[in-house]
């Protein structure tokens, strides 16, 4: 399914740069669909698991970084990064990814079965870009004020709604900000992107005191 998806993603983006000149509206439309695909799908449906590629995407960076890997061969390694990527944007759980991708990654060294230390630190700097990049552009506006509103925080950031919702949800999830509308019994299986609303204000996490420690907390969750 993985290789399938891959190839009508580069099909569809190849499309709207030669005959759309990359319109934004379609290039939004084609994202959104590729997010529902990738979230709601066969495998999620027979296994009645919503996160169920987020887990299936991290055991397959699993094989990919085992000695003796099985994946498809005449592939360099850094185009199957460059692949998982791809669908890891998709990922709405990306915690669940996390989970589960750092759990076999302990598994790989401490049964010395990694393909390569090198490949590793690759793999893990390319995830924590993806994960940080938009986190730190929101993190930053707290050196100004304590407190933002949502639509603030777009507003400043310009990042498209769409991820800038998957941002704050992240951020949410790591409790790394915090948003008094939303109830603390609502971080469970059922809080998603759609419970923050735009006139919610977002407030750092009063245990972090500075931004540098905002940072150095990202990091030692991503090592």
């Amino acid at each position: 399914m993985l290789k399938q998806f891959l190839i009508i993603h580069k099909e569809f983006f190849k499309v709207a740069q030669k005959f759309f000149n990359n319109d934004e509206n379609l290039i939004t439309s084609v994202n959104k669909t590729c997010t529902n695909f990738i979230n709601n799908n066969v495998l999620t449906e027979v296994t009645d698991n919503a996160r169920k590629s987020a887990e299936l995407l991290a055991r397959y960076c699993d094989v990919v970084l085992r000695k003796g890997s099985k994946v498809e061969k005449g592939i360099e390694i850094e185009e199957k990064f460059y692949q998982i990527m791809i669908v890891f944007n998709y990922i709405k759980d990306k915690d669940v990814f996390e989970k589960f991708y750092y759990k076999m990654l302990a598994k790989r060294l401490i049964d010395r079965l990694s393909l390569s230390n090198d490949y590793e630190e690759l793999m893990k700097l390319n995830l924590f870009i993806i994960v940080s990049i938009y986190q730190m552009a929101a993190l930053l506006l707290f050196n100004k004020l304590l407190s933002w509103i949502v639509d603030q925080i777009q507003d400043e950031t310009q990042i498209k709604i769409d991820l800038f919702f998957q941002v704050l949800y992240s951020l949410l999830k790591s409790k790394l900000i915090t948003c008094y509308e939303i109830n603390k019994n609502q971080f469970d299986e059922y809080f998603n992107e759609s419970c923050i609303k735009m006139n919610y204000i977002i407030h750092i996490n009063e245990n972090f005191q500075s931004l540098k420690k905002n940072i150095l907390f990202l990091i030692r969750n991503r090592e």
